[in-house]
């Protein structure tokens, strides 16, 4: 039995798997809770493997997945992870309206510069636990691999608040970036996004949002089913 998890990304993908009749005695698939609980302290290495410090998250993982199982490995279990791979936490801030991006060699039409070497670090900051959780996963030798969230859709909070969309994706390139220099370096393959979704800037595109408008941060099922293919056919 294969197992993916992670933010709240999963819980499309989840139902996308159940539509296409997979069944739990091959993938189990179930989201930890959404991406803010991942922002802070989420985990502990006991040395004998993972375990949560957040009661939500242990919650889930014992109700929906394999409890203490899910991090350690098993012979031929896949363990399919979903978190890190959006920016929204960082692009909502309304300081994006009037501060923008300077590498030292072009400034963009806005008041405040900010240096690239500081929205690095802000990234670094913002990923700080996953990517120590990354680390610790690959500690134990489990077969991990990485389902990316999808794009970013136009009804982000950011947009809402009239950060420039070309800004969102420049601050969204940087920071898939750093978590996928992070996963490539540690061994994780990353599985590809669906092609043919997104706008001429690289917003998923409307009609592949999710079905409730007010969800402004998760794809749909016409996505989350061709998300789920790539999965399946990577799974075998």
């Amino acid at each position: 039995m294969h197992v993916i998890t992670g933010d709240s990304h999963v819980a499309p993908l989840a139902r996308a798997l159940r539509t296409l009749n997979v069944q739990k005695s091959q993938c189990k698939a179930h989201a930890l809770g959404n991406g803010n609980l991942f922002a802070r302290p989420f985990f502990e290495d006991t040395g004998e493997g993972i375990s949560f410090t957040i009661n939500k998250i242990t919650k889930f993982n014992n109700a929906f997945l394999l409890g203490k199982e899910t991090f350690r490995p098993a012979p031929g279990r896949k363990l399919g992870l979903s978190l890190g791979f959006y920016s929204a936490r960082i692009t909502k801030n309304k300081d994006w309206k009037e501060h923008y991006i300077f590498d030292g060699f072009r400034c963009l039409d806005a008041n405040v510069p900010v240096f690239s070497g500081l929205l690095k670090a802000i990234i670094a900051r913002d990923l700080k636990y996953i990517l120590e959780f990354y680390q610790a996963l690959r500690k134990y030798d489990l077969d991990v691999f990485i389902v990316p969230a999808p794009p970013p859709s136009r009804r982000l909070q950011a947009i809402r608040i009239g950060v420039p969309p070309e800004r969102v994706m420049e601050i969204d390139r940087a920071y898939l970036e750093t978590v996928t220099d992070a996963c490539t370096a540690l061994g994780f393959p990353i599985l590809k996004q669906p092609k043919g979704y997104t706008d001429e800037l690289g917003f998923l595109k409307e009609e592949f949002a999710h079905e409730k408008e007010r969800d402004r941060l998760h794809a749909g099922q016409v996505y989350a089913l061709k998300q789920a293919q790539i999965v399946l056919d990577y799974l075998g």
